[in-house]
């Protein structure tokens, strides 16, 4: 009797396994991938200037393709650091949005950076940004 009973508590317990892995496998392939996560598919973002001189110019972000009326957040992603954010604005009615950035921190140093912009609702673009210690 005793064996019968740990005969089906071992049954049970694969069952149950295999069954919290097939769910947790359905619900991860409904999760977006990287490659899914524009809500907006069309998002895009542009620098003007995309090369800045380290710690003394503003910065224009442009954004277009976004969901309209939604709120996008905007940060530089630094390696190896906490990503600094830059600031944000709403897209307008067609999705779209501009804001400056009347001066970047002292604490972005000269190299390339990645600028990232994201909506409220999960759509992203990115642009690069180059900033150097002297303009030649």
């Amino acid at each position: 009797m005793r064996r019968l009973l740990t005969h089906k508590i071992t049954i049970l317990s694969v069952v149950i396994v295999t069954i919290g892995l097939l769910t947790g496998v359905a619900w991860a392939s409904n999760g977006a991938s990287p490659s899914q996560q524009s809500v907006a598919p069309g998002a895009s973002l542009e620098l003007d200037p995309q090369k800045v001189l380290a710690g003394l110019p503003s910065l224009n972000v442009l954004g277009s393709g976004f969901t309209p009326d939604k709120p996008i957040f905007v940060e530089i992603i630094v390696p190896d650091a906490s990503n600094i954010s830059i600031g944000g604005d709403f897209a307008n009615s067609s999705g779209a949005f501009i804001f400056t950035v009347p001066k970047l921190r002292s604490v972005i140093f000269p190299g390339v950076y990645t600028v990232l912009a994201t909506s409220s609702d999960g759509a992203i673009a990115t642009a690069p940004l180059l900033v150097v210690e002297s303009l030649k």
